[in-house]
């Protein structure tokens, strides 16, 4: 047999060795595409302390809701690949399909044509917060009109509770939230009105420079507490299903013995409202 016989047979055999392992290796990188665990997808969300907020040492997404979904999601074998936009933005891309789902958000008329809504994650509602030593009462808003309001103007308050304010000082603050906690305990204001987590998570934060801030528990406006969902794109691939697995998942890690949920709420500072959270009854 020739040199030249040899040569060839032996490159035959390489070409086909080489096939082979190209064949079972992008065979196992499919495979591992596919059943690869735990799924990842992305998710986007907008800052709102403390809900959802970045970490200012860490980087790192946190909240209240951050750490709920989060969890839910990994019950599931999933884990979210979240990024913060600015709300319109996120809020646009996800409608798109860009992301899977945006979290967390009131429903309304118009969010419901391009999202399906889990069950309630968490909650919101408008309070009024004053310092101890004032001396204010009040059933109706009429009886509020003597005292000077602070207030934020990026949110729509009541319109009813705002016209019977005549003393009003409005802020447009990237923390606003703060800044009135601030006017309210140097005396420039003598109540604010605020969302009940958002507040009492600063508070907590600050617990000696707002130690005299207090909330009256009657609320402003809708007077049971609005609930704050995640929503799944209806553009995201067989997101209905989605939907449907994460409320299983949510409904059995909430109903723990634990109450995971009213833990977290108390670990940020925040209000835990029976009304719609049976563990927190």
């Amino acid at each position: 047999m020739s040199n030249t016989k040899i040569k060839s047979d032996k490159y035959f055999v390489n070409i086909c060795l080489l096939t082979v392992l190209i064949f079972f290796f992008n065979s196992s990188v499919l495979f591992a595409n596919e059943h690869k665990s735990p799924n990842v997808i992305p998710i986007s969300t907008a800052s709102f302390p403390p809900f959802k907020f970045r970490d200012q040492d860490t980087g790192k997404i946190i909240g209240f809701d951050t750490e709920i979904i989060t969890e839910v999601f990994k019950s599931m074998n999933i884990t979210p690949k979240i990024t913060m936009l600015p709300f319109i933005r996120a809020d646009r891309k996800t409608r798109a399909g860009e992301y899977a789902a945006y979290y967390t958000f009131t429903k309304n008329v118009d969010r419901e044509k391009y999202y399906h809504f889990s069950d309630p994650i968490s909650s919101v509602q408008d309070l009024l917060f004053f310092k101890k030593s004032t001396n204010i009462s009040w059933s109706r808003y009429s009886d509020l009109s003597q005292y000077k309001l602070g207030y934020s103007e990026k949110y729509n308050y009541d319109k009813k509770f705002l016209d019977a304010i005549k003393n009003k000082f409005p802020v447009l603050r990237e923390n606003n939230e703060k800044h009135l906690l601030n006017l309210l305990v140097n005396n420039r204001v003598d109540m604010i009105i605020c969302e009940a987590s958002v507040c009492s998570y600063l508070i907590k934060k600050n617990p000696i420079k707002f130690k005299n801030v207090v909330s009256f528990k009657k609320p402003i406006g809708v007077p049971e507490p609005r609930a704050f969902y995640i929503g799944f794109s209806k553009k995201w691939s067989e997101s209905k299903k989605l939907r449907d697995d994460f409320n299983v998942a949510l409904k059995k890690y909430v109903s723990k013995s634990s109450k995971p949920r009213k833990t977290i709420f108390e670990k940020y500072g925040a209000p835990c409202p029976g009304v719609l959270f049976s563990e927190c009854k």
